[in-house]
C-alpha cells in the first residue's frame, strides 16, 4: 500500500487483496474482474463489506455487468482455453472509492 493513499482507498485496496490469492500490484486504477480477476462471491463480499463498514447503498448496482458470477472451476475454464467470458463493464477500486464516498452506487462516467 502507497502511503499517499489515504485510510478509505487504502481499505478497499485492502479488502482486494485479501480475496486475490496471488501477489500483485494493486492500485486505484486496478480493474476488479479484469486486471484482479475477482468475481462472484468476492466481489459480493466487497461490496457488503463497504455497506456494512461505510453505510454505501448499492441499489441499482448490478454485479453481472461488471463480473461474472460464481461459477466453480471458471479460472481453470479460462486458463485452459475453455472459456473466453464476455465483455464486462469496467469496475476500478477508483470507481468504488468515488462511489463509498458519494454514499452511493453511480455508473462511471465513461458508462462502461
Amino acid at each position: 500500500m502507497c502511503s499517499s493513499l489515504d485510510a478509505l482507498e487504502g481499505d478497499i485496496i485492502e479488502q482486494v487483496c485479501l480475496r486475490l490469492g496471488k501477489q500483485m500490484a494493486v492500485s486505484l486504477n486496478t480493474e476488479i474482474y479484469k486486471d484482479a480477476g475477482l468475481y462472484g462471491m468476492d466481489v459480493f463480499e466487497i461490496v457488503t463489506y463497504l455497506h456494512n463498514q461505510y453505510g454505501t447503498i448499492f441499489d441499482g448496482l448490478d454485479l453481472n455487468d461488471y463480473v461474472p458470477a460464481e461459477v466453480p472451476l471458471l479460472r481453470i475454464l479460462k486458463v485452459i482455453g475453455l472459456y473466453s467470458g464476455r465483455n464486462y463493464k469496467s469496475l476500478t477500486i477508483r470507481h468504488l472509492v468515488e462511489v463509498v464516498k458519494r454514499g452511493a452506487w453511480f455508473t462511471p462516467a465513461d458508462g462502461s
